[in-house]
């Protein structure tokens, strides 16, 4: 015999027997809320008794008897017992969720999965500087579960001595504590992670920290030198419309201009071969040039200007292309070894060839009738801005964009 609310072990019998001659006895269980028929004696040797075995978890539920002509009788209800599964295990741990210490009161929060749990245990420490370290540990039984899976929220709340210092921390670890049978021994989750806070004397002042270094402004240097190149496409019956910023303002090293060829009449789109003397120099002085962010901004009618917008990555170095095919260079008769072969830095050849230079591309689409200038902005290795470039504002009198 069980109790009503009782926790049984596993195996757990239900046994309903009729006292009516010439009866026999069906039982039903609540199943999500609904009762369902899950045994009978009806038709059996023995009508007078069932014996069901139901499975481990809640069982609730209620038993009738009926005659030959199937007169039924008023339900008789059964206990509701808890059934443990016949291979236990510890239950999962709780999930805190908060901790609050204010004054003197301390809340704490925490999460239970929607397995029967009986209670849960709470180890709270106070830390205090120039006090010794307080434990404490109590137990709070569990609520009612959650019916819908869901994990159940728990707080629990209580009164706590005043601050007898600046500033105190405390901790809790939540631990779950199983049902078990009666004369059982519990199973327990492991501790949960510490879930931590402190507490502060409102009164107490914060301490003033010394303020951040006075950084210089970084430099403003030479100006850009833009240009808009009109490219054609398709067989020369359209214009595709490009905006280029030189990336140096000298005139180049004779290794470069001797020692690279454009194979092609359109140097923004075939890049620039160069033999080994002329890669070298290009790389040297493109690398002498970049590490910056370049940002455009447009002005409307009415010289109203726009926000300023980053139109590249950061530009750390150019990308070049090993050339294999083994290609010479007609001018200083050497192989061709590398080809530049970057989405936005390109080699454009001009006469003189010592005047040619290397560019960035804008790559981003334009709007009608605006106006645009640039600024690229210079970072070191650190990412530290070290000098930003303005240009003049160019200005586009047709529809041309990409």
């Amino acid at each position: 015999p069980v109790d009503d609310g009782m926790v049984a072990g596993f195996p757990l019998l239900v046994d309903a027997t009729t006292l009516t001659p010439d009866t026999c006895v069906s039982l039903y269980e609540n199943i999500d809320g609904e009762h369902a028929r899950v045994a009978t004696s009806c038709g059996t040797p023995n009508p007078a008794t069932v014996i069901y075995q139901p499975l481990p978890g809640f069982f609730c539920g209620y038993a009738v008897t009926q005659d030959a002509n199937n007169n039924i009788s008023i339900p008789t209800i059964t206990q509701c017992v808890l059934q443990l599964p016949e291979n236990r295990k510890s239950p999962a741990t709780p999930q805190p969720v908060g901790l609050d210490a204010q004054d003197t009161n301390l809340s704490l929060r925490w999460r239970l999965s929607s397995e029967p749990v009986a209670a849960t245990l709470i180890r709270l420490e106070r830390q205090a500087e120039g006090e010794e370290r307080k434990r404490v540990k109590f137990s709070v039984p569990a609520m009612a579960r959650n019916t819908d899976g869901e994990p159940t929220e728990h707080q629990f709340d209580f009164a706590i001595d005043p601050l007898t210092t600046t500033q105190d921390e405390w901790c809790a670890r939540f631990r779950s504590v199983g049902i078990s049978p009666a004369g059982g021994e519990s199973l327990l989750s492991p501790w949960s992670a510490p879930l931590c806070a402190e507490r502060r004397d409102d009164n107490v002042a914060d301490p003033e920290y010394l303020p951040w270094p006075a950084l210089a402004s970084a430099p403003q240097g030479e100006p850009l030198v833009t240009g808009i190149h009109s490219l054609p496409v398709g067989n020369g019956t359209a214009e595709y419309t490009l905006h280029t910023i030189e990336l140096t303002t000298t005139p180049l090293d004779e290794n470069i201009w001797f020692g690279c060829f454009v194979d092609g009449s359109d140097s923004l789109y075939i890049g620039v071969g160069c033999d080994a003397s002329g890669v070298a120099a290009a790389r040297s002085l493109i690398d002498r040039n970049v590490h910056f962010l370049a940002y455009r901004q447009a002005r409307g009618s009415g010289d109203v200007n726009g926000d300023w917008l980053q139109v590249s990555p950061l530009i750390e170095y150019a990308h070049w292309d090993s050339l294999t095919d083994r290609k010479i260079n007609p001018k200083s008769k050497k192989q061709l070894v590398a080809q530049l072969n970057d989405p936005f830095i390109r080699y454009l050849e001009v006469e003189p060839r010592s005047n040619s230079r290397f560019v960035f591309v804008d790559r981003y689409p334009f709007t009608a009738n605006r106006d645009y200038r640039y600024q690229f902005v210079y970072f070191d290795a650190d990412h530290r801005i070290t000098q930003w470039r303005l240009s003049p504002w160019v200005t586009r009198t047709r529809f041309t964009g990409q």
